[in-house]
């Protein structure tokens, strides 16, 4: 018998908690927006369900959802604009989880077009008792970093962390 070899391309692959590409078209934040879109969505029935008391919702929210979304961001803080990118999909998963969470305001002309919604960020914080994702992150990475800071001087992280290149 005579074995063959198969060979497959593919433009990126899962292993022990990290996506791998072999193209720079998708950045590991982009990534963790899918995940954290997939599972809300995959919990949206008791996420947006109006009969159970919100307490329930928001722990799943904070616990499945939110967990997703920063996965990783303590050891590797987000540029500024991976950030906003991470805001904007966080917001978005109380907002549905409101009702009338993405009606917008009227406008006070009557002629055009307002974008603003009726709750904003900050109150969608407030109903949900939740702290925005940027603090949320930045405690996290605070966390981490005190935490290597505590090691010992042999560990590993910690001698890459503070490494100073002698030439």
């Amino acid at each position: 018998k005579q074995g063959y070899i198969i060979s497959i391309n593919v433009s990126g692959f899962y292993y022990l908690g990290h996506t791998i590409f072999n193209t720079k078209d998708k950045s590991f934040t982009e990534l963790r927006i899918s995940k954290d879109i997939q599972k809300f969505q995959d919990m949206k029935k008791v996420l947006t369900d109006g009969e159970i008391e919100i307490s329930l919702p928001k722990k799943f929210l904070k616990g499945c959802v939110r967990s997703r979304l920063i996965y990783a961001t303590q050891s590797c803080f987000p540029y500024e604009a991976e950030m906003k990118k991470l805001e904007s999909c966080w917001y978005g998963c109380p907002r549905m989880m409101v009702r009338g969470g993405y009606r917008r305001k009227p406008s006070e002309d009557g002629e055009t077009e307002n974008f603003a919604y009726v709750y904003s960020n900050s109150d969608l914080e407030r109903m949900l008792k939740t702290m925005p994702v940027r603090q949320f992150i930045t405690v996290q990475y605070l966390k981490y970093i005190a935490h290597i800071c505590r090691s010992d001087n042999t560990n590993l992280t910690k001698i890459s962390m503070f490494f100073t290149p002698t030439k």
